[in-house]
């Protein structure tokens, strides 16, 4: 009776612990309504940007749209970033979970008017706050004009996203992170243009569209002591087992070690 009672409870143990797994949250935006984002731009000064919800050109629909004006450089750069945060993109992990990890993506074209204009770099990104803070993680893309590419990171670490210690750039600290343990995380996504010195003026449209972010908690800690109670169990009846086979029980085991 015991063996099966022991079977029985190993199984329910198995069966509480797959239902536990740890279950990802994504935040996802295939239509990028700017009600929906707290947007803020940082320029080094003298360009034209607007930022509008794109009815069409998408990929495909509505989309995200920038457009950019740049001034002509002269002896210095052009730096210009924009910050997009979901209103409704928070996860908090002390009620949701230690973020595991991050995963995302999203669609990036890049088109500039000037057939001029030298395109050195391309790429999206996945922006968090945190504590007053802004922390980035970026993927670099081809260095293709007119058509859209995806960006996307897999199973990030905390150790993925950086500090951003400048607005305007966009710079940086590698050795500055998110918790993702403790305090509450906003999501969203970014854009910038670099202009080099001596450039013309020209005309810039960043495109963004299909954003998913997909955050998956560490898994709880009873997940593995449901697991682990099945796996005592079983062994414990396999052992049992064994000696029944043998032709000794426990009792008889104790009486064999009486004094003749």
């Amino acid at each position: 009776m015991w063996t099966r009672h022991a079977v029985a409870i190993a199984a329910l143990a198995a069966c509480l612990a797959s239902p536990s797994v740890a279950v990802a949250t994504t935040f996802s935006d295939s239509s990028f309504d700017l009600d929906d984002y707290t947007t803020t731009v940082f320029q080094s000064g003298g360009a034209t940007i607007e930022i509008l919800q794109s009815a069409d050109d998408g990929n495909p629909g509505a989309n995200l749209l920038i457009s950019t004006d740049t001034p002509a450089t002269g002896n210095s750069t052009f730096h210009s970033s924009e910050y997009f945060l979901g209103k409704s993109f928070f996860y908090d992990p002390q009620t949701d979970g230690a973020i595991r990890s991050i995963s995302w993506k999203v669609d990036v074209s890049f088109q500039a008017s000037s057939p001029n204009f030298v395109l050195r770099s391309l790429g999206g990104g996945i922006l968090l706050s945190q504590g007053g803070n802004l922390y980035t993680a970026f993927s670099a893309l081809p260095v293709q004009q007119g058509i859209f590419q995806t960006a996307a990171g897999l199973d990030l670490a905390e150790s993925s996203f950086n500090l951003v210690t400048d607005l305007t750039t966009g710079a940086t600290d590698p050795t500055l992170h998110p918790n993702f343990a403790s305090g509450t995380i906003q999501f969203g996504t970014l854009a910038g243009v670099f202009i080099e010195p001596f450039s013309a003026a020209h005309s810039i449209l960043i495109r963004g569209d299909n954003l998913s972010i997909e955050v998956t908690p560490v898994p709880e800690p009873s997940q593995f002591v449901l697991v682990g109670v099945g796996v005592l169990l079983l062994a414990f009846r396999r052992t049992r087992s064994r000696h029944r086979d043998d032709g000794v029980t426990p009792a008889t085991r104790h009486r064999s070690r009486r004094p003749q």
